[in-house]
């Protein structure tokens, strides 16, 4: 029986052992990569949600928060998982006094933050015509739960508006007529 055992030459012995050890090496490296990229990817996810958190970003977001308390109210389904915990029946009553139902929601500004949203959003009414809401949030976990909506009404500020305009020009009067009187009592005492 011939194995070619002793047919084969010391420096086939080296090759066959430095090719083998090559293979080996090359096999671990391979392990290691995989690792270290799954590693830097992980931590690349985890600062990515951590900078979200930061800026206020969760999920569910403050929108769909909004949206599904709109449509509960309209639906006659429960606000009371929608709102935070904190609020009390005083103002969960009043949350549920001011919103409209049927009304369709447009998003027309965000102020947030890690812990805290004001949502301004301008409803369209099931009977027609528009009311501006502003509704605040809080964090909870990851997500969003509303402490307050109020209605935001265009007669509110243009008459603060108004009252401020016309308080600046009786302003501006007063004082330009007092500068006529004091002109005109110089120029009365000189011709004297």
């Amino acid at each position: 029986m011939n194995t070619g055992f002793f047919s084969i030459s010391e420096d086939d012995i080296v090759k066959q052992d430095a090719h083998e050890r090559k293979v080996r090496r090359k096999h671990r490296h391979a392990g290691l990569r995989v690792f270290i990229t799954f590693v830097v990817i992980l931590i690349l996810l985890v600062c990515a949600a951590g900078f979200a958190y930061y800026k206020g970003y969760g999920w569910p977001t403050q929108q769909s928060v909004i949206e599904s308390l709109f449509d509960a109210q309209t639906n006659g389904g429960d606000l009371t998982q929608y709102v935070s915990g904190s609020v009390s029946d005083a103002t969960l009553q009043s949350i549920e006094s001011t919103i409209p139902s049927g009304a369709s929601l447009a998003v027309t500004g965000t102020d947030q933050s890690m812990t805290n949203s004001t949502v301004y959003l301008t409803a369209t009414l099931a009977a027609g015509g528009k009311q501006d809401f502003t509704v605040a949030l809080v964090r909870d976990g990851i997500s969003w739960k509303v402490t307050d909506v109020s209605a935001a009404y265009v007669s509110q500020s243009s008459s603060t508006s108004s009252n401020a305009t016309s308080d600046a020009t009786s302003a501006t009067e007063t004082t330009e007529g007092t500068a006529n009187v004091s002109t005109t009592t110089g120029s009365s005492s000189s011709s004297k």
